[in-house]
């Protein structure tokens, strides 16, 4: 984002709808009891998806339109990437009931929504972008059949689970 940005105030729309949203979720973190859950959960909000949110509106195109996307957006945005990295820790062997409680928590969500979310975003690998790409896309207004920003996601959203990782 740059002076024009400022200007138009594209940065000032950004933050108002990203930044209450994040805050929330944080603070729902802060107070989960099990504090290497909510480790867990905090490295996820800010190495995946602040990273993911900063390089999509900020690094992306996504900036020149960013007044088209809403608070609810931005939740649903936050709760998919959410979901989908509770379910690599299912993958790895992490309990899923245990992580499908704090999600519920977290996103303050109740069982129904959070099981057709779950059932929704289910996976076995990475290379199941796909899925996760058909609704981030349907969330940022996106055809989810363009080939080239579904490579550019897949290329971006890998490069920051690594980055996170190593982190």
């Amino acid at each position: 984002m740059g002076l024009f940005d400022a200007l138009s105030g594209k940065i000032g729309y950004f933050n108002s709808i990203v930044v209450p949203n994040h805050n929330e979720i944080a603070a729902r973190i802060r107070n989960l009891e099990d504090i290497e859950s909510a480790s867990v959960f905090a490295d996820v909000l800010n190495k995946i998806i602040s990273r993911f949110i900063v390089y999509t509106f900020k690094e992306g195109q996504l900036v020149k339109v960013v007044k088209n996307y809403t608070t609810d957006d931005i939740k649903k945005l936050y709760a998919v990437l959410m979901i989908w990295s509770a379910v690599d820790f299912v993958n790895l062997g992490i309990d899923q009931k245990k992580i499908a409680e704090l999600l519920k928590r977290v996103l303050d969500y109740s069982e129904k929504d959070l099981n057709d979310a779950w059932e929704l975003l289910k996976h076995k690998e990475q290379g199941e972008l796909i899925k996760l790409w058909t609704e981030i896309a349907k969330i940022l207004k996106i055809d989810p059949k363009n080939e080239e920003a579904f490579l550019s996601f897949s290329i971006n959203y890998s490069r920051i689970v690594k980055e996170a990782m190593a982190n």
